[in-house]
């Protein structure tokens, strides 16, 4: 009798074992899935990453280039708004003489006149 307790527990610790071991199999199926998933979560974080990177120097790159424009704007602007001074004034100074000569006219007209 005692043996036939002997191999009932001991039957009973083997289907225990085997249980156990059939979980521990499938928590290391799941523990496998979720390194898998934890490595393509790094890599396409890896990728985010590069392509930030990728798209920054393209911006930067993009300012430069806005920038050099702008300065060459603005230098052509600079140099545009001195040729219109330049012009104003010789302007002003034909006005000023026309103005002159105009009263030298007046001067001798009324000399003539009188």
């Amino acid at each position: 009798r005692e043996a036939g307790n002997v191999g009932h527990a001991l039957r009973a610790a083997t289907e225990a074992k085997a249980e156990l071991l059939l979980k521990v199999a499938e928590m290391a199926g799941e523990m496998r899935g979720l390194v898998e998933d934890a490595a393509a979560a790094r890599l396409q974080a890896r990728e985010a990453e590069a392509r930030a990177e990728r798209v920054e120097a393209l911006l930067r790159s993009e300012m430069l280039q806005v920038e050099e424009l702008l300065e060459e704007e603005v230098a052509r602007a600079d140099t545009a708004a001195a040729a219109l001074r330049r012009e104003h004034e010789t302007m002003r100074g034909e006005r000023d003489r026309a103005l002159a000569q105009n009263r030298n006219l007046s001067s001798e007209n009324v000399k003539l006149q009188a």
